[in-house]
């Protein structure tokens, strides 16, 4: 178990932008199996190593045992890797990076991964062109004029006003897989 009261970055598998892992220097890193590769790729030391261990390369295991970066080898298969990174991560939020990009199959998973946990912690997924996030019932987000928003919600959702969209969202009440007027 790794436990923090800071925001923690995720980093799995798939592709990590180059220029985002300059923007966590300072947060601790955990590194979801073969995110570890992708720590080493771009010289980040993680606190810590999670998963079942069947996509971190075997020098990047060795990596991790020379450095002596505390590990949790979680064998069973009834979780993703990224589930298991937040059920043995106590944090007050995550970061992720390599989870939105590469595999389609291992997006979805994510996605239905943070439904399931949307209201327990904030979690940022981030991709080389998309951004999921979710997090508190009450939030705020400013983004600049022209930015591409999308609205998908992974359970009930209510929206008391918006300013800057084509389409208000004024008093819209959404939830996965119904029109908003059915909700």
């Amino acid at each position: 178990m790794f436990k923090t009261n800071k925001i923690v970055v995720l980093i799995g598998g798939g592709p990590v932008a180059r220029t985002i892992p300059n923007l966590i220097k300072g947060l601790p890193i955990v590194a979801v199996d073969g995110g570890l590769d992708s720590c080493i790729n771009y010289s980040m030391v993680p606190n810590y190593f999670i998963g079942d261990m069947d996509s971190a390369s075997s020098s990047a295991k060795q990596y991790a045992k020379l450095n002596k970066i505390p590990s949790n080898f979680v064998a069973e298969q009834e979780t993703t890797d990224f589930e298991k990174a937040l059920m043995y991560v106590d944090a007050a939020g995550y970061v992720c990076l390599g989870f939105l990009d590469g595999r389609l199959d291992h997006s979805l998973a994510v996605l239905h991964v943070i439904q399931k946990q949307s209201q327990k912690r904030p979690i940022l997924l981030l991709g080389s062109e998309d951004v999921v996030l979710t997090g508190p019932n009450d939030f705020c987000i400013s983004l600049p004029v022209g930015e591409r928003v999308s609205i998908w919600p992974l359970g009930k959702v209510s929206f008391e006003y918006s300013t800057g969209l084509l389409y208000s969202l004024k008093n819209i009440k959404m939830v996965q897989g119904k029109p908003n007027w059915d909700v």
